[in-house]
Formats: structure tokens, C-alpha cells, sequence
């Protein structure tokens, strides 16, 4: 028996050649070398495994991070994903040092646990100096779609306020299908109002519904003018007018739509929504698709 044999009962450190515990008095059973030694194996073995796959996870992620660094991989999940790798090295890397420290006097695993800490944290440090100019296109970008949203919803705005003084104008009608853009243009500072900044090379980005042209709203109710649509994306260009059919095939915006109802307020919807929750035909009248 080893002098570091401790009772399997209460945990007590055995006296070298001891029979009984002197804590709880119970028989000190001979354990065989061999599975000392089996154990003790199986332990640093544990030790040194953890040690590994904590330095393997941070080598990984540096080289991952290499490969972001040089815009050879420019897919932000990656970029996560190592980060990620770094920071699992970093965890196993204390656990197996953690695990070899108490392993006793050999301290088998140490060397990799340390390895593995030391790898990691570089791969942090990199993480951090690149986070923020990895982040400013991403960024970037955002700040340009929101700028190309709000640009588009404004649009819209100015488009549905010109319906609504020629209406004023016309007593309570709405423009003719056939010169909608034509009549709006006069009520109107600037003709880039009809240009979606997603559709810049189209003279107009926007279609009229046909299902409301030369109407008299007079006799619409405001709740029922709310969810009635007047202005909406299309790729009809300039007098063009249709119906849910003239939807440009893949909204422009995320996924969404702009629409300026007969009341004159605006909404962004999703396609499905456009669909289905608004009303393209207030008098039941025929939508073929029309534009020129």
C-alpha cells in the first residue's frame, strides 16, 4: 500500500501498512498495484485530453481568425465561430490545468493545459483589436438599407400627399390610370420623388392602383380609406397601374413593401400582409396590369 492510500469509507489518509482506519475503523483492503496504476493512468490520461483538445480548439480558431483577417472569410457566422473555438480552448485549457494540479507530483497534462490557455487568450486579444473593423462594413451597410427604407418610405409620403391635394382639387376624385405620374408631377417639388432608391435606373419605382383610378372617395368611409391602396412598388415605370399582380417580384427592402393608402398615411408591410390585408378593389372593379 502507498502512503497516499486514504479510506474508501471516510476519505481518511492511511497510515503506511495500516489495517484499519483510525478514523471509522474499518478494514484497509489491499488494493492491487496494478489498478493503482490503471487508475492513476485513466486520470492523467483525462488530464492530458483536456489539455489537447483545449490547444486544438485554440490553434483552430487562430486559424479561422488568419483566414477573417485576410477577408478569406468574410461570412460573419464564421467570424463567430471562432470566436467561439477560442473561447472552448480557453475553458478546457483551465479545466486540464485544474485537473493536472491535482493530479499529484508528475502533473501529467500540464504543459498542453497551459498550451491551450496561452493560444486562446492570443485568439481573444486578435478578437478584440479586429472586432470593430470587422463590424464597421456590417455596420455600413445596415445604416445604407435603412437610409434606402426611409428614402423610399418618404417617397410614398410625398406621392400619397400629392393624391391627396389633387383629390382636394377635384372634388374628392382620384387621378386617371392612364396619366396618374403626368397629373402628380405638377404637385410635386422635384420629380425624384417617383425614383426608389433601390430602382435608381427606372424613371418611377411606384404604380397606381388601378382599382381606384377615377373614382369619387366621397363616399368612403375613413376606416375603410385606411386599408385602401393607392401608391405601391412596382417595375411598371413611369404611368404605371395594375393591381397586387404589379408588386415587384422581390420586395426591395428586407422584404418588405411601401404603400401609401387613401386616406394619405403610409405602411410597410411584408408581402404576405400586402396580399392579403389590404384592399386593392373598393368598388369590385376590374386590375388588369397596365403602364408604359
Amino acid at each position: 500500500m502507498s502512503g497516499n492510500e486514504t479510506c474508501r469509507k471516510c476519505g481518511c489518509l492511511l497510515m503506511e501498512g495500516a489495517k484499519f482506519c483510525r478514523i471509522c475503523g474499518r478494514e484497509v483492503e489491499a488494493q492491487p498495484e496494478e489498478e493503482e496504476e490503471q487508475e492513476e493512468g485513466q486520470e492523467q490520461a483525462g488530464n492530458s485530453g483536456a489539455g489537447a483538445a483545449g490547444l486544438a480548439a485554440g490553434i483552430i480558431g487562430l486559424l479561422v481568425l488568419g483566414l477573417a483577417a485576410q477577408e478569406i472569410v468574410g461570412v460573419l457566422a464564421v467570424r463567430l465561430f471562432s470566436c467561439l473555438l477560442v473561447t472552448l480552448g480557453l475553458i478546457l485549457g483551465i479545466a486540464g490545468l485544474r485537473a493536472a494540479n491535482r493530479s499529484g507530483p508528475r502533473r501529467r497534462g500540464r504543459g498542453l493545459a497551459i498550451g491551450a490557455i496561452c493560444v486562446s487568450w492570443l485568439g481573444i486579444a486578435i478578437l478584440v483589436l479586429l472586432w470593430e473593423p470587422w463590424m464597421l462594413p456590417l455596420n455600413g451597410r445596415m445604416e445604407a438599407a435603412h437610409r434606402s427604407e426611409f428614402q423610399c418610405a418618404m417617397n410614398v409620403k410625398q406621392l400619397s400627399m400629392a393624391v391627396e391635394v389633387y383629390k382636394a382639387d377635384w372634388d374628392e376624385r382620384m387621378p386617371l390610370a392612364g396619366n396618374w405620374s403626368d397629373a402628380l408631377e405638377t404637385y410635386l417639388e422635384k420629380p425624384e420623388v417617383f425614383v426608389c432608391p433601390e430602382a435608381r435606373e427606372a424613371r418611377s419605382g411606384y404604380a397606381y392602383n388601378l382599382g381606384v383610378a377615377g373614382i369619387n372617395t366621397a363616399g368612403i368611409d375613413l376606416p375603410s380609406q385606411a386599408r385602401v391602396v393607392v401608391i405601391f412598388e412596382s417595375g411598371l415605370g413611369w404611368n404605371g397601374a395594375g393591381g397586387v399582380e404589379a408588386l415587384v417580384a422581390t420586395p426591395r427592402h428586407r422584404g418588405f413593401d411601401e404603400f401609401g393608402m387613401l386616406d394619405g398615411h403610409i405602411e410597410t408591410l411584408a408581402r404576405g400582409q400586402a396580399e392579403s390585408g389590404l384592399t386593392w378593389q373598393p368598388k369590385g372593379r376590374p386590375v388588369p396590369a397596365r403602364g408604359r
